[in-house]
């Protein structure tokens, strides 16, 4: 239940969101969607709430135990075909004409990457390839951009991969591939480009790549020299770095996973899509930031105002997100109007709620907090959510309980404004 402490605001959760007399809104940062999901429509906006009642915390990811990878595929892809033994597995798209096919090769099957994505392709007879080694995961990756026409005329286009799973487990391959001309409806060719290279990027080979970008995205910004950037917090002057193209692939994400959201628009995947976007976001910058969250953390603990608190976890978690709340406010309405975290960070871009709650989210799991991030259709508004002891406005996830975090205006963890204090109105991304 979402209760609160503070007198101004609402002591319990309403079933219509009322206003106190006398209280300042918070909120001022709403959240953008695109026209072509026409959000503003009343009777959208009343569909979206009915079907939270039944929506689930998490949208459905894939993976292997066995071979330990994972998906984070993007929504609609259903499996048709599943090899017994775990191996080979083809999904088609329920409404996109898209398609991925796994297989998974014996170790000793390849002397490398590269031979095994030129095996694969040659047994679809795919042409036009260009195939390229990519450093990822320090294990033997190779990307593939190819041709080929599975069903006779049709050209299809698409991206691969294959990468050495760890722990010599084997060869993994994955292709994914859509048509090369504009279909009828809402599958512009270019989009659907953008859906299968999405689908590349989701793969994980291991837990540590569920936090860092994926094969194509790592292939497309290397790592280059570190930029110094200066953080005032709290009366302390943190140095730290950022590589410097952490923010440029961070925008790639966004640009590309914003444009698919655009395919699911008039669809019931529109939210569990939405959701998945802000976990690749998060996905993508987080081991970017782990430098700055070392470097903030290590200036800011033995504050008198943390060290000396009663709730020293509290208080420190409070104090990064005083720095955010003073952030420049900036909505971006010709784009996806969301900041890439690391821009956020070193003062590069403005920011307004949603922008703000993943940086703060990835910012607190480096110092050890566990986090989620709170949207809502209904308000246009997003929250952090942090697990940490403390009194005011909570929501529970899973067997979790998190408290709220209003980023666009300078309240304290847990308070939130009496006209958004409804918490059927509020669903959970949750992220690794």
């Amino acid at each position: 239940m979402m209760n609160n402490a503070v007198s101004s605001y609402t002591s319990a959760v309403s079933a219509v969101p009322t206003m106190v007399t006398g209280t300042k809104v918070l909120g001022r940062g709403a959240l953008a969607f695109p026209s072509a999901m026409r959000w503003a429509g009343r009777l959208l906006v009343a569909a979206i709430l009915t079907w939270l009642l039944t929506l689930p915390v998490v949208a459905e990811q894939m993976g292997s135990a066995t071979f330990g990878f994972s998906l984070d595929l993007p929504e609609g892809f259903v499996a048709t075909q599943a090899a017994a033994d775990g191996r080979s597995y083809q999904f088609k798209h329920q409404f996109c004409p898209a398609e991925i096919i796994i297989r998974i090769y014996e170790p000793r099957r390849y002397q490398s990457a590269q031979a095994a994505m030129e095996d694969t392709l040659a047994r679809l007879s795919a042409r036009e390839q260009d195939i390229s080694q990519v450093e990822w995961r320090q294990s033997d990756c190779s990307l593939a951009s190819y041709r080929m026409n599975p069903y006779g005329n049709h050209e299809y286009g698409g991206w691969g991969v294959a990468v050495e799973l760890p722990e010599q487990k084997g060869w993994f391959t994955m292709l994914s591939y859509a048509p090369t001309s504009d279909g009828r409806g809402n599958n512009p060719a270019h989009l659907l480009e953008q859906l299968v290279i999405s689908v590349i990027d989701s793969l994980s080979i291991d837990r540590g790549s569920q936090f860092g970008t994926g094969p194509i995205t790592a292939y497309a910004f290397p790592s280059i020299e570190s930029q110094p950037v200066q953080l005032d917090i709290a009366g302390r002057t943190v140095q730290t770095e950022i590589g410097g193209d952490d923010i440029a692939s961070q925008q790639f994400v966004i640009r590309r996973e914003f444009d698919i959201l655009v395919l699911y628009a008039e669809t019931d995947l529109l939210i569990p899509a939405w959701q998945r976007y802000y976990r690749m976001v998060y996905r993508s910058a987080y081991q970017q930031l782990r430098r700055p969250a070392f470097d903030i953390y290590a200036s800011i603990y033995d504050l008198d105002s943390v060290r000396t608190s009663e709730n020293p976890r509290l208080a420190l978690a409070q104090t990064v997100m005083d720095w955010v709340q003073t952030f420049p406010y900036e909505r971006n309405f010709q784009d996806s109007d969301l900041s890439a975290p690391t821009a956020v960070l070193a003062g590069a871009l403005g920011s307004d709620c949603d922008s703000r709650s993943i940086l703060l989210a990835i910012l607190l799991h480096h110092m050890n907090y566990q986090t989620v991030m709170f949207l809502s259709p209904a308000y246009q508004h997003a929250m952090l959510g942090v697990e940490v002891e403390a009194t005011g406005a909570k929501m529970k996830v899973g067997d979790r309980t998190y408290m709220v975090g209003e980023t666009t205006d300078q309240v304290a963890i847990g308070q939130v404004a009496a006209s958004m204090s409804v918490e059927a109105n509020w669903l959970p991304v949750t992220f690794p």
